[in-house]
């Protein structure tokens, strides 16, 4: 019995060893210039909150490698990743980098795909929610709520009658016939 105590205060010490050890590694590479960048960016653009203050720029470039290392010690990276790509996408340089299972994820949610894949621990669905929400400086929409460009070609008295209700009544043209269609479907 004393052997067998001995043993395992021997393991439990190995354990909390190895795993102070991991810390230690996991807070080096989140100190690390091109991971609190990321950070940085994503805080700056209101999709993920850290208790450490990165200070960021919505302007920044990103590299993936370094966004896939954030991931590995913060899992929200990945959780909010497809949502800044396709908010942001300029920020991001060498997207041809993408691990395969997260590009096909990414085309998903752009497309309005339901999946239940995972990656890096977070759930497809985790993943969709991000691309729903509205980010604080309005000039980005979310998925849902962007508008799709189409022409048409209408006689022009027709668009004539547009525009002058649009003028009246001070919106878009784009509104009125969105009123239109709303109005003819109720």
């Amino acid at each position: 019995m004393v052997a067998m105590s001995k043993n395992s205060n021997k393991n439990d010490k190995q354990l909390i060893q190895s795993l102070r050890s991991q810390v230690a590694r996991t807070e080096e590479i989140r100190n690390t210039p091109a991971v609190r960048r990321v950070f940085g960016f994503l805080s700056s653009i209101g999709l993920l909150r850290t208790p450490e203050n990165h200070e960021g720029r919505k302007s920044t470039k990103l590299s993936l490698r370094d966004v896939l290392k954030a991931g590995k010690v913060e899992p929200r990276v990945f959780e909010v990743l497809p949502a800044a790509m396709y908010a942001y996408p300029k920020s991001f340089l060498h997207q041809e980098t993408l691990p395969e299972e997260l590009q096909i994820i990414i085309k998903a949610l752009h497309a309005g795909e339901e999946r239940t894949t995972s990656y890096g621990g977070i759930t497809y669905k985790e993943m969709k929610r991000w691309m729903h929400f509205q980010l604080p400086d309005k000039r980005t929409k979310p998925l849902g709520k962007k508008r799709i460009l189409r022409t048409f070609s209408l006689p022009p008295h027709t668009c004539e009658t547009i525009s002058e209700i649009a003028k009246s009544e001070g919106i878009s043209q784009a509104d009125v016939i969105v009123r239109a269609i709303a109005q003819d479907n109720h």
